[in-house]
């Protein structure tokens, strides 16, 4: 009677080109999972903050943003300034103030990089003295700058400092409308697609 099977050899050939096939697609495969992780926590995050614009406008009968509370307190590098904000947003969203300002959050070893076209991390970049840092309850930490005029600036760190602290990939940043709506800032790294974040790495 004739056997069917396989030699060790045959065994040992499949294994390694499993083997060698899982090489190259794990890293790939880990990637989008973090990616995908990162896109529905920044998801969240836009939502809480947004709740919490919308909640000042309607507590204080406002029409918008700047007929509340947290739009004209004046430049935000003054201590006064930050205290009043972070003061007045504690109403209507749960956060841990942190020390510090956006210039020197990031420290030296583990920079804040731009990111280049490819994805890979590009030089370094840091956000302005005046950034208002806050960390909220999910982890993420916040960077907020109001300037005057029609909009402000939103960075969102969705894992902490955490690495990779890359824009594009777990930095982002936004723009805060009169409206209470949060939109992308820069449209090459972050995109708005059908309510979902899709980035372009």
């Amino acid at each position: 009677m004739k056997k069917f099977g396989f030699t060790l050899a045959e065994i040992l050939v499949t294994m390694g080109i499993i083997g060698v096939v899982a090489a190259m697609t794990a890293p790939v495969l880990m990637t989008n999972v973090k990616n995908q992780s990162y896109a529905t926590k920044l998801r969240t995050t836009v939502n809480d903050l947004e709740n919490a614009f919308s909640m000042a406008i309607a507590a204080e009968k406002a029409e918008d943003l700047t007929g509340t509370s947290l739009w004209n307190i004046g430049e935000t590098s003054t201590v006064r300034n930050r205290n009043t904000f972070t003061n007045n947003l504690s109403r209507y969203l749960k956060f841990n103030t942190v020390a510090g300002n956006g210039h020197d959050f990031y420290p030296a070893a583990s920079p804040l990089r731009s990111m280049n076209a490819d994805g890979t991390p590009g030089v370094n970049a840091f956000y302005s003295a005046n950034d208002i840092p806050f960390r909220l309850k999910n982890g993420a930490i916040i960077f907020y700058e109001y300037g005057g005029g029609q909009s402000a600036t939103i960075g969102i760190d969705v894992n902490g400092l955490d690495g990779p602290n890359v824009l594009g990939r777990d930095v982002h940043n936004f723009l805060l409308m009169e409206d209470a709506t949060i939109n992308p800032n820069f449209a090459w790294t972050t995109r708005l697609v059908n309510n979902n974040y899709q980035f372009d790495y």
